[in-house]
């Protein structure tokens, strides 16, 4: 007697699970993990997301999903592949500006309306917070485009020939290179009326121009005596606090970073050493000198903590949340610089 054909459910399931199998035989974890890395870094992805979040297409219709993507692959071929000034960085402050424009945004929105008349740019309408938006999350992809892995003290003690037209300044390079070059092409921007357009990429440069650290404590305070407009200052305090905000992100993560940091100094101080043996290396950039724990902890309580501060007036959500991981953090360094101490102390006995 022949055996009973099998039922449509029982075909099913045997289907799926050989896909299952499949998969996990053809796309090994590994594999796996990459794929899910390289969307994580993916700084269109990753505006993409922010904009659907923020409601952008919305009030600016005329934005064009299609042509934005291709514009943010535009602005990630300019990173290199850094350890810590990558399009993973740009990608991770885009996600952090996002968050704390939806997170506070009542209290940006007044705080705005309070300042802003109309003389400068308007009301605050819908479409005009959409604009600000805008421009806020185009900094943070664009913040250090053609980053080259160096600081502006050593670009400027090496007289680095890249960088002498821009004085010797990452932050201006990305700018000129923005308004100059990006701003060249047909983009995504192009579809929005003039003085909109002209808006967004007035506030983007000028934020982008103040994530130089020389200007930390003025973009803290919103103090330029040169610059009226309090949405463009409003921008850089929100851009710079981004930048550095994975020093107050959960430990784990936050560890990464300073280790993708460091491994980025202590390659600039390899390069000194080799190149201009003439200049003095700093021992945060010496990696037989650099004590990792305790430069972390000073970025943490001396920079990044003070910035968490400054937001108080104007995303209090984001202060609160980051200052609890200033102090988390700030913990965490502390335990590890006594844990090396004891080490050190108990050290002469061992010998």
């Amino acid at each position: 007697m022949p055996a009973p054909a099998p039922s449509m459910g029982t075909a099913l399931l045997a289907a799926i699970v050989l896909v299952l199998l499949l998969v996990e035989l053809v796309m090994i974890p590994a594999q796996a993990a990459a794929w899910a890395t390289w969307l994580r870094r993916s700084v269109g992805y990753e505006v993409n997301t922010v904009f659907l979040r923020l409601r952008i297409y919305k009030y600016l219709p005329q934005l064009s999903r299609t042509k934005l993507l291709r514009d943010m692959v535009l602005i990630e071929q300019q990173y290199a592949a850094h350890p810590y000034h990558g399009p993973h960085h740009a990608a991770d402050v885009v996600g952090k500006c996002g968050a704390m424009l939806r997170r506070d945004k009542a209290k940006l929105r007044r705080w705005m309306r309070e300042r802003v008349g109309k003389g400068i740019v308007g009301c605050i309408t819908e479409r005009r917070y959409a604009l600000f938006e805008l421009a806020v999350v185009l900094a943070a992809a664009f913040h250090d485009a053609g980053h080259p892995g160096l600081n502006n003290g050593y670009l400027q003690n090496s007289q680095d020939p890249r960088f002498q037209a821009y004085e010797y300044t990452a932050e201006r390079y990305s700018e000129k290179w923005f308004r100059h070059e990006f701003m060249q092409e047909q983009t995504f921007l192009n579809d929005l009326p003039a003085a909109e357009r002209e808006f967004v990429v007035e506030v983007a440069s000028y934020a982008v121009l103040k994530t130089d650290m020389r200007m930390h404590q003025n973009v803290l305070a919103m103090a330029d005596p040169e610059e009226t407009d309090p949405l463009k200052r409003l921008a850089a305090l929100l851009l710079h606090a981004a930048d550095l905000a994975n020093g107050a992100d959960a430990w784990s993560i936050s560890k990464l970073w300073a280790q993708w940091c460091h491994r980025e100094f202590h390659s600039q101080g390899d390069a000194s050493k080799q190149d201009h043996p003439e200049l003095t290396v700093d021992t945060i950039f010496d990696r037989e000198k650099a004590n990792v724990p305790a430069s972390q902890l000073y970025f943490v309580e001396q920079l990044v903590a003070p910035t968490f501060q400054a937001l108080e007036q104007c995303c209090p959500a984001t202060a609160a949340l980051g200052l609890r991981g200033c102090r988390a953090n700030a913990a965490q360094c502390k335990a590890i610089i006594e844990q090396q101490a004891e080490q050190q102390e108990a050290m002469p006995r061992l010998l």
